[in-house]
């Protein structure tokens, strides 16, 4: 769990200063911003996190959609929505900090093996995601998929890891650019 905390610390400590146009901005017309990207982690761990709980103590238990709604447009390119703009950093920081705050509060019950790819499955189900949305969310929900296969909870935390390591170097790449591209 410190590790999940000290990656999330890293990447908030990354994007403190970002304004909006900086959280906005694109490289290309085709490339993510950084909101994007950052709806992007706390969206997949969002329906990691809710596929390993409906195995928990309540297999009715329904994913959060008012909070799936603010995310969902970290999937903007895959589910042909608009990109979210215009919003401050605290926005995003939000949404991340609840996502982690449900995550640890899942990962710290009693662990119940769980079989993810059919628990991710009815999950996209309760949030009313039709089939053709579903597969297109088979390859952003790859990684995590590729390194947990649900059986234990350290292999979880380490696709989580992995997941949100991957997207922070993006970021990275992204700052990087916006400030190249603002220079006079």
């Amino acid at each position: 769990m410190q590790a999940l905390q000290r990656y999330r610390e890293v990447l908030l400590r990354d994007i403190e200063a970002l304004d909006i146009t900086a959280l906005d901005w694109q490289a290309a017309p085709q490339a993510v911003s950084i909101g994007t990207s950052l709806l992007h982690i706390a969206a997949v761990e969002f329906l990691v996190i809710n596929a390993v709980a409906i195995f928990g103590d309540d297999v009715r238990s329904q994913p959060d959609r008012a909070l799936w709604s603010a995310l969902q447009p970290g999937f903007a390119r895959e589910l042909a929505l608009s990109p979210r703009t215009g919003q401050p950093c605290s926005n995003y920081v939000d949404l991340l900090q609840q996502v982690r705050s449900a995550s640890e509060t899942v990962l710290k019950t009693d662990w119940q093996p769980v079989s993810l790819e059919p628990a991710l499955q009815i999950v996209l189900d309760r949030l009313g995601l039709d089939n053709h949305q579903q597969r297109q969310l088979q390859a952003p929900l790859g990684l995590p998929l590729s390194i947990a296969d649900g059986t234990r909870r350290e292999s979880l935390v380490l696709a989580l890891i992995a997941h949100e390591s991957y997207h922070r170097g993006q970021i990275t790449q992204s700052k990087f650019l916006h400030r190249l591209a603002m220079q006079p």
